[in-house]
């Protein structure tokens, strides 16, 4: 039930009329009859030390940002030279560090990358469902230039947006599209596509 302020409370109160232990157990007892039991199985090390090696890359840019806008302060309040030098040395550090966490994780995907040939006997990947606000921050940005730039994806968002779509879900679609687009560059080695993006009419 999504929450809308004081119009679900009678709705929330009419359904839940008791919190005991025991209509809980009853009530998680009925949801797993109903639904499929999917075991959960844990990401792989070469997972872990990727996702480990993105957010790092996010703290460092991160910084280089606090450190540009620490240079725009000093120059704006006429700080000693020496002190804009020292923070466009750190930049430039910041700049070797990330390129060094990216070259290793480009090489981290290229050694677990799967490779099919013929007829799979795997089952289809999906998408993971579950939301990564890491992986959200790094297609949004990305998402808004390729619809303002490449012709494809522009004609899929405005599609989105003629068939009754709010922006903020029309650009989410399209950053889901282009991780399914990653993917497959990624698995192919080929690059990006835009008529295998979207066919416009």
């Amino acid at each position: 039930m999504e929450a809308t302020g004081v119009y679900s409370l009678g709705f929330a109160l009419a359904l839940q009329r008791a919190k005991t232990d025991s209509v809980d157990a009853q009530s998680i007892l009925a949801f797993l009859e109903r639904m499929p039991f999917v075991p959960w199985q844990p990401p792989s090390e070469a997972l872990f030390e990727l996702q480990a090696l993105t957010r790092r890359i996010v703290q460092l840019k991160a910084a280089i940002t606090q450190e540009r806008n620490r240079l725009h302060a000093a120059a704006f309040n006429g700080a000693a030279e020496v002190i804009g030098n020292d923070i466009e040395v750190h930049i430039r550090h910041l700049k070797r560090r990330i390129e060094r966490l990216e070259e290793a994780g480009l090489a981290l995907i290229d050694s677990p990358r799967p490779i099919d040939s013929g007829t799979s006997i795997h089952k289809p990947r999906h998408i993971s469902k579950v939301g990564n606000r890491y992986l959200r921050a790094a297609l949004y940005m990305p998402a808004w230039v390729a619809i303002q730039r490449e012709p494809q994806v522009k004609a899929f968002y405005d599609q989105l947006i003629a068939a009754g779509k709010k922006p903020m879900q029309a650009v989410v679609a399209v950053m889901r599209k282009l991780l399914h687009a990653i993917w497959g560059m990624l698995k192919h080695d080929q690059d990006f596509d835009g008529s295998k993006f979207y066919k416009s009419a």
